[in-house]
């Protein structure tokens, strides 16, 4: 998923949402609790779940996560399954079901 794919995408009705900032993409199924705030560059797919007060900025999110209550992601990959605890600050990484990876690091 390139970020640039993001612009000009019809955003949500932003109603649902407590805070978002295009271009962002949430996929219907998503669950966004209170005090959110999504964006900008942000792509979710579902159904995965945004519990209270999470923050994502520059993030993908693939399907079948759940971002756990106040946690923080900045220019984060989630992949499929992922569980991120509560009150996390990460950046800058891949963020797996079995832990993370930093975003230049070489996979050998």
């Amino acid at each position: 998923m390139n970020m640039a794919n993001l612009k000009g995408m019809t955003l949500p009705n932003l109603e649902e949402y407590p805070t978002a900032i295009e271009p962002i993409y949430l996929d219907s199924g998503v669950t966004v609790k209170e005090g959110c705030f999504i964006g900008p560059f942000v792509y979710i797919r579902a159904p995965s779940t945004l519990e209270e007060g999470v923050e994502l900025s520059e993030v993908v999110v693939f399907e079948n996560t759940v971002i756990g209550k106040r946690a923080k992601l900045q220019k984060c990959v989630v992949l499929p399954g992922s569980r991120v605890p509560a009150n996390a600050r990460i950046s800058s990484q891949i963020i797996t079901r079995t832990g993370n990876i930093p975003l230049g690091e070489n996979i050998k």
